[in-house]
């Protein structure tokens, strides 16, 4: 039994210091995402949208992944006529915010304005469900959901452990 609990111990320190390890990257000296982002607000604004999409681009590779400058850029190309990209841009910041009236908006046009090809087949209703199951929540929401299904688990592995031997 003690053995049991000590092995249970080292077990949940050792998922507790690897479910916290984060490797942060690092950013060289001069680099600043929000100066990128703000001179692509500024191009933006001043009708260059070349300038803008470049920008944020750059602020992008600098390390700044948020729905905030993906949509940015979607608008950019968008504007820029590059309707594809403005689409993947668009719904990449979809995914990261889910719920952004502004940015589902966007999306719809653009994907409205697409150069017309061959029709896909509709998709089938398995697909539609995990699309709108997905489309629901934020990546917040699903690595909150994860962990606390993680830390069911581990609880119930535990308490399998722990429990006494039936004879």
């Amino acid at each position: 039994m003690r053995h049991a609990c000590r092995t249970l111990q080292i077990s949940l320190c050792a998922a507790l210091s690897l479910s916290g390890a984060h490797a942060q990257q690092g950013q060289s000296p001069g680099t600043d995402p929000a100066a990128a982002l703000a001179a692509g607000d500024a191009a933006y604004q001043r009708g260059d949208f070349a300038g803008a999409r470049e920008q944020y681009l750059a602020a992008i590779r600098q390390g700044l992944d948020g729905a905030r400058v993906l949509y940015n850029l979607g608008n950019a190309h968008y504007r820029t006529g590059e309707i594809g990209r403005a689409i993947a841009c668009y719904e990449r910041a979809a995914t990261l915010a889910p719920r952004d009236d502004e940015v589902r908006a966007n999306l719809e046009r653009a994907l409205a304005e697409r150069p017309s090809g061959a029709v896909a087949p509709p998709p089938s209703w398995l697909h539609m469900l995990g699309r709108r199951l997905v489309g629901s929540f934020t990546l917040t929401e699903f690595a909150v959901g994860a962990a606390l299904l993680y830390w069911l688990a581990v609880g119930l592995c535990g308490g399998m452990l722990l429990r006494p031997a039936r004879r």
